[in-house]
């Protein structure tokens, strides 16, 4: 079940829900992460974490999706908080790294060579088959004869859903 928040135009950034369910994909989970591999990069990044961010020196945001300034409290998870917007329902972390801080643990971290290293690259190829492609085609499917929408992938990484 995938559950798609789609803006209905853009200038009246009205959300719209739609829920369906795609064809089941035969996928195991160690095809896409390897569990020896993930927990080794889990490590690496607790350790990056504590090197290059200060708890102390993170700053408020407002919503990344609606610039929403009212959150609501959902929880903290290795020392990072996690709110959810009371207008639009994202979840994101705040208070967050200020942008230079982001900007030189992804440009200099152990854990950002790993994971491009390590953990994507070798399953990268499955991942764009058994996930990234089924759930392209069911967007294209939503929005196919409509000009109107916008798609985004926010937090893309590597961009392989956009491809």
């Amino acid at each position: 079940m995938y559950d798609l928040r789609l803006f209905q135009d853009r200038d009246s950034r009205k959300l719209k829900t739609i829920k369906s369910s795609m064809a089941e994909v035969d996928m195991k989970e160690n095809e896409i992460r390897k569990a020896k591999t993930f927990n080794r990069y889990l490590e690496i990044v607790k350790k990056d974490v504590e090197s290059f961010l200060n708890f102390h020196d993170f700053v408020q945001i407002q919503c990344p999706a609606c610039e929403g300034m009212d959150y609501l409290f959902e929880f903290k998870k290795d020392g990072f908080s996690y709110v959810s917007c009371k207008k639009c329902s994202t979840l994101f972390v705040n208070p967050r790294p200020p942008f230079k801080a982001l900007k030189e643990f992804y440009s200099k971290s152990r854990s950002t060579n790993f994971w491009i290293n390590e953990f994507f690259k070798p399953v990268a190829e499955i991942r764009r088959a058994k996930i990234f492609r089924p759930q392209a085609e069911y967007i294209s499917k939503v929005l196919e004869g409509n000009n109107h929408h916008v798609v985004g992938d926010i937090g893309a990484g590597f961009g392989l859903f956009l491809e």
